[in-house]
């Protein structure tokens, strides 16, 4: 794979603006590679960057906490190394008593880390030397080979890079030879390579199948398009692919006429009693004044609650698969009309009405089932260098225009016309039971693509370039100029989706105290400051489940269906 072609390019991108990404791809891959477009099927629902729990265009930068699931970047810098908290760093893992992601795990083609460049650094974070020390000491440490029985979890075993054994020896290992054992020996170098190396690709990742697949023959992008593909650009073509769903002045889609759209009005008690025409979803002023309530209706057709029960009763009964996959819809969420809703607005209190047919009773008690759930797309537009910054009264919920008002008490979340926890809604036992296999899959259901999203500090025009590393290594790295930042949290609240951020960086704290269920793929930076990631947070991946639908269709968006609005 190319390395080290850097270059600049300029994206110039208006608030509301549909952009075009054209790639020149003279690419020579699988016959079912996407020509000019990202692939997105049931192999690869999200292109190049599918099945990894941290997807980094650029740099994966981590801290002290533990950290499980797939890792892919150009460059990994490990700030404290061997001192990561307990049980350092590991790859996914199965569960000795659930089954249900046996299907993902067996699926996987490549390696559990992915590291382009392995002897890049940025010495504004740690200096060269202690970043490649941390590093070769992690990865020695990880997937020990004697805990894995069987062939299940052998690719979950190894790493890849495009650097070789010789190339990393030579840039850091000089002074070993010398005696000086805080550095890391020659042959530890070689038997690691030798060991846990993806057989047969050494220095280069082209070989890869997911990047064979999704016609990826470089890492970043350079300012020649024409010299290949790269896994930076495809990113920023997924969140074109799922931002082109929604038909041209649409806010709701869906690939099936079993789900409708169904759009309401809301008037507003305060701060007046302006009557909003019909919409979905629909935007609400909080009490709170400065939190937006968007209500997302996901109404089955089975369930239309604007014709008699009559008309109800003949209607087909949902169904959750056809031919093994499932549906799935998109949903837009405008900055500018939160603002012309709220001009007080932010933070947003996201809601989802799911109707009776994705339900089912279990114990006696209604319950939302996340395997009725259709795949859920939030494309959110308008941010630009605003940046996408939660904090409290920003988080997902369940309710309806008449159960909508924001709370972080626990003592009156989900009473009277507040919102609901969505992780009590699928049965856990508390708002924050982020281990629960159903709140795990409620998260693997939903994609939240930050179409227009970028780090503050890199910013019209966007700049990839990076010869003096002043630009895009730097960019991104706090929670004040990151595109989207976890920096604090509401009670009774996680984030849920894996975050697609095709402009810029993803940053979190410990604060949010590792609640997001969800992978995140970023096409700059991803920051983890002691932010925890479970042993399983990857179970939450996007579309891991091998049900997701084929969306391909002659190298763009099927949008065939036209869903009729209520």
């Amino acid at each position: 794979m190319t390395k080290r072609k850097y270059g600049l390019i300029a994206l110039a991108i208006g608030c509301f603006a549909t952009i075009s990404f054209v790639n020149h791809q003279n690419v020579q891959a699988a016959e079912t590679v996407i020509k000019n477009k990202a692939r997105i099927d049931t192999e690869y629902p999200l292109s190049g960057a599918s099945n990894f729990m941290m997807v980094a265009g650029n740099q994966f930068i981590h801290n002290q906490a533990s950290f499980s699931g797939r890792i892919m970047a150009n460059s990994i810098i490990l700030k404290v190394g061997a001192n990561i908290d307990p049980p350092g760093l590991n790859g996914s893992r199965l569960s000795s008593t659930d089954t249900k992601y046996d299907n993902y795990f067996k699926n996987l083609e490549n390696p559990a880390v992915i590291i382009n460049d392995f002897n890049k650094s940025n010495d504004k974070i740690l200096n060269r030397t202690n970043s490649m020390q941390n590093l070769l000491v992690s990865l020695g440490g990880m997937w020990r080979r004697d805990n894995i029985t069987g062939d299940v979890l052998s690719k979950n075993a190894e790493f890849a890079t495009d650097t070789t054994a010789s190339e990393v020896i030579k840039e850091y290992s000089k002074e070993a030879d010398k005696g000086k054992p805080s550095y890391i020996p020659s042959a530890t170098i070689t038997n690691l390579w030798s060991n846990k190396l993806v057989p047969n690709i050494n220095g280069n990742l082209a070989k890869i199948p997911q990047y064979v697949d999704n016609g990826i023959n470089k890492y970043e992008t350079s300012e020649d398009t024409t010299e290949g593909y790269s896994l930076q650009q495809n990113i920023q073509d997924v969140s074109q692919f799922y931002a082109n769903l929604l038909p041209e002045d649409s806010e709701f889609w869906s690939s099936t006429d079993q789900i409708m759209n169904l759009k309401q009005s809301y008037t507003d008690d305060w701060p007046n009693t302006t009557v909003r025409e019909k919409s979905n979803p629909v935007y609400i002023a909080d009490q709170w004044t400065d939190v937006s309530d968007i209500v997302i209706n996901v109404v089955a057709k089975k369930d239309d609650p604007t014709v008699s029960q009559a008309v109800r009763d003949q209607t087909k009964a949902y169904t959750a698969t056809e031919n093994g996959k499932k549906p799935i819809i998109a949903i837009s969420i405008d900055r500018a009309k939160v603002l012309d809703y709220n001009k007080d607005a932010k933070h947003m209190s996201l809601i989802f009405n799911f109707s009776d047919s994705f339900y089912t009773k279990k114990n006696g008690k209604s319950v939302l089932d996340p395997d009725k759930m259709p795949y859920i797309v939030l494309n959110y537009s308008g941010f630009g260098d605003k940046r996408f910054d939660f904090q409290p009264g920003d988080g997902f919920y369940i309710g309806d225009i008449n159960h909508h008002i924001f709370t972080d008490n626990l003592s009156v979340l989900g009473t009277g016309n507040h919102i609901r926890s969505i992780a009590t809604e699928v049965g856990a036992s508390n708002a924050e039971e982020w281990d629960n296999p159903n709140v795990l899959t409620f998260g693997a259901h939903l994609l939240d693509n930050f179409t227009d999203t970028y780090d503050s500090d890199n910013y019209n025009p966007e700049s990839y370039k990076q010869d003096k590393q002043d630009k895009q290594d730097n960019s991104g790295i706090t929670d004040k100029t990151a595109a989207v930042s976890y920096a604090n949290r509401s009670t009774g609240t996680m984030l849920f989706g894996t975050m697609l951020i095709p402009h810029g960086s993803y940053y979190a704290n410990s604060a949010n105290k590792g609640l997001y269920i969800g992978g995140v793929v970023a096409a700059n930076n991803i920051t983890l400051d002691n932010a925890p990631i479970s042993p399983e947070h990857d179970k939450a991946v996007f579309g891991n489940n091998q049900e997701f639908p084929d969306l391909n269709d002659g190298g763009d968006a099927k949008k065939s269906l036209s869903i009729p609005s209520i």
